[in-house]
């Protein structure tokens, strides 16, 4: 058995394994950059480098010795069972619970890497290694087994249109420019035993133009909120994912917007009544929905896809993580009954629900963000909950304490100058104390900076007014913190955003608020409608944060079943329309309007239609070239053309639907595709090749007309019998 082939011995396939693993690398490192974003795992470029070169050196000496390893692995596994077989009974007990304790990490590592992010806990032990040997072995076998451009360039754009994290990561355009150019260079290495040089003219054009095209287009240009929501409702993860058409509560049902959760200016609100709630004295909230994204103005509602059904044993893993028991001394657990009045078909609670039971059977759904819903035409008769809450009273014992701490999205402990901190400099122009408070302050504890923000919305130079101006464009920090006046959704997405944005597990919650009473049962209007901010913290779990002024709580008054309904104040509405102020284009915190990044799609429609024709023509050209006798001398010695035009031939044996041994020699290679087609002048062709694979050098005087007539019949054969193959792989790529 040969160690190498023929094919492995010459200089061109040793320059193209060379070329192959930069390439590979290089693709490595740009899809760990994508799929760490994607899996939210932080990392450092310096501490991946080393492993992702040493694992791509090692599957290019795989590789290229894969003949030797395959004589070597039989020994080895043998070797290893001799070993196992002479070993003590206690030591092959202790051997096999060792590879199971493997085979156990690899399998929770795995199913750890395929989880929502939401579910996620602290990494698997083995996740980093297993991370880079998979990222490695994928980008090498896209380059240099598949070495398929159209492939690595749907995995390098496609995600684009449906994972918003990966186009607004910091140096994306780099990594972005990294790939294409991968893509551009990987046609070189379709001919793995001949090297031939990139075409860096394509290949600059290509990245020239998308550097032009990115500067004129937003990072969300290309993402699509139904694909989103598509993709994730795929990847559910661990457990059984169900889909159902309800929509969680939002304040547009109560009269706050007409759009859903964008956030508009004025509003009328009703005073319909919308439930009966049986509740504790105290004042408390009744979460309906919840959002973590923010763009142009709107809280995006993951439409409730990644669903699963609740049970009252707690029985799935999703509902032990979502619904996260504490067992705190300020933890308090009681039942609410909940009589609905207008339709929804949300589930409303406050802390966690320990259990639900309707009036009338039937299933219950929960998303990962704590959404409960069920068909509104079986909650007709209402439904008990029993919740463990922490009761509004004891949301300040928890700074005070000391022992609580705010968790980040990766379920660590929050340090000071931690999260993306986009809005940073823009607070700082806008608002130097908030900016302080926010960003600068140090606190002994993350949590006591999240009640200050709550405390600077509510107690300084902020009103609380349903009659405010609307938004001139989509800069939301710009207009609120210039107005300094709002409703509770205004200063929800104030605080949520802010925090956020110092690396909180934060997110913006709409449902009720249910104001003191002396009485439990209280009759709840629409006007109590609220939206507020929720904060993941140790030990306790979502803790809510209100930065909605006081102003606002202190009109709330208790409404029992007996009393009048007596309606929110609301000021005065200015029956003018409000003229928006146009923005302006050279104010950099001004982002572009959606509308005018629309008028962007001819750039990029003129973009694709060029680009095509352009590679059409470029694939016509190198089509054309490679029969051109003139072109072929000047490119190749006259050894390396014959070699260069035998192997053309065996691609195109392949692709009429042949196959070619790897034992055969030349000689019987070719004879074989003589019985095949209409070669002539074959003992002139025979010599000639085995003149270039076996002889030290060959003239240039040699006359190859006969071998290159051979080929292009052969060439003209196989495009007749198979057109449709012979164009996607002869052709177009």
């Amino acid at each position: 058995m040969k160690l190498l082939s023929d094919q492995q011995k010459t200089k061109g396939y040793i320059k193209n394994r060379i070329f192959g693993f930069v390439l590979s690398t290089i693709l490595s490192v740009v899809l760990y950059h994508f799929y760490a974003q994607l899996l939210n795992i932080s990392y450092s470029l310096t501490d991946i480098v080393i492993p992702i070169v040493l694992f791509n050196l090692i599957w290019v000496i795989l590789g290229y010795f894969k003949r030797i390893i395959l004589m070597i692995l039989p020994m080895i596994v043998l070797g290893f069972v001799f070993y196992y077989w002479q070993l003590p009974e206690p030591e092959k007990i202790k051997l096999i619970d060792w590879i199971m304790s493997i085979v156990t990490n690899i399998q929770q590592t795995i199913q750890w890497t395929f989880l929502l992010n939401s579910y996620k806990g602290g990494e698997p032990q083995l996740f980093r290694v297993l991370f880079v040997v998979s990222i490695t072995f994928v980008s090498n076998f896209l380059v240099w087994i598949l070495s398929s451009p159209l492939l690595i360039l749907l995995i390098l754009v496609l995600p684009q249109f449906f994972i918003l994290e990966i186009s607004t990561t910091p140096y994306y355009l780099l990594f972005l420019l990294s790939g294409l150019m991968i893509v551009s260079s990987v046609y070189s290495l379709n001919k793995k035993e001949t090297f031939v040089y990139p075409n860096f003219v394509v290949i600059g054009l290509i990245l020239l133009s998308t550097v032009l095209v990115s500067q004129q287009l937003s990072p969300y240009f290309f993402y699509n909120q139904t694909l989103n929501e598509r993709y994730f409702q795929s990847n559910n993860g661990i457990g059984n994912n169900i889909n159902i058409n309800g929509t969680p509560f939002n304040l547009s049902q109560v009269g706050y917007s007409q759009s859903n959760t964008r956030i508009g200016g004025s509003v009328t609100l009703s005073n319909t009544p919308f439930m009966l709630v049986d509740g504790p004295l105290e004042t408390f909230y009744l979460k309906g929905s919840s959002y973590v994204d923010f763009r142009d103005l709107t809280w995006i509602y993951n439409k409730v896809g990644n669903t699963f059904e609740y049970t009252n044993d707690h029985s799935s893993f999703e509902q032990q993580i979502t619904f996260n028991q504490s067992n705190s001394a300020l933890i308090k657990s009681t039942v609410i009954r909940i009589n609905p009045i207008q339709f929804t078909e949300s589930i409303f609670y406050t802390g966690y629900p320990k259990s639900i039971v309707l009036d009338t059977q039937a299933p219950i759904y929960f998303d990962i963000y704590g959404q409960l819903i069920s068909d509104r035409n079986r909650l007709e008769d209402g439904y008990n909950v029993e919740i463990v809450y922490l009761p509004n009273s004891s949301r300040l014992d928890l700074v005070t304490s000391g022992d609580y701490r705010p968790l980040s999205k990766n379920n660590d402990i929050l340090q000071q100058k931690q999260g993306p901190r986009q809005f940073e400099n823009q607070i700082k122009d806008l608002d130097e104390a908030l900016y302080q408070l926010t960003y600068v302050q140090p606190f002994d504890n993350e949590l006591e900076r999240a009640f200050a923000i709550q405390n600077y919305f509510q107690n300084t130079a902020f009103t609380y007014s349903l009659n405010v101006k609307d938004f001139p464009n989509n800069d939301f920090f710009s207009h609120f913190l210039d107005i300094r006046s709002g409703y509770c959704v205004h200063f929800a997405s104030a605080t949520t955003l802010l925090l956020q944005d110092i690396g909180f597990n934060a997110r913006y919650t709409e449902g009720f608020v249910i104001p003191e009473s002396q009485q439990t049962t209280r009759l709840i209007s629409s006007n109590l409608a609220h939206a507020w901010t929720e904060i993941y913290v140790q030990d306790i779990g979502w803790v809510i944060i209100d930065g909605t002024p006081s102003s606002f709580l202190d009109v709330l008054q208790p409404t029992t079943p007996n009393e009048p309904i007596e309606p929110e104040p609301i000021d005065p509405v200015d029956p003018k329309p409000i003229e928006p102020t146009p923005p302006n284009p050279t104010d950099p915190t001004n982002p572009i309007d959606p509308i005018l990044e629309k008028d962007a799609t001819w750039l990029v429609w003129v973009l694709v239609v060029v680009s095509v024709i352009g590679y059409l023509i470029l694939r016509w050209f190198q089509f054309k070239r490679r029969h051109n006798e003139v072109y072929l001398r000047d490119k190749y010695s006259q050894q390396e053309l014959i070699k260069q035009i035998y192997f053309e031939m065996i691609d195109l044996y392949g692709i009429d639907g042949y196959q070619i041994k790897e034992s055969n020699g030349v000689r019987q290679n070719y004879n074989k595709m003589s019985n095949t087609y209409e070669f002539f002048q074959m003992s002139r062709c025979l010599d000639l090749l085995e003149r270039a694979f076996y002889a030290k050098n060959i003239k240039d005087s040699y006359l190859i007309t006969p071998l290159l007539s051979n080929y292009q019949t052969m060439e003209d054969a196989v495009r007749q019998k198979k057109p449709v193959v012979w164009f996607l792989k002869r052709f177009l790529f």
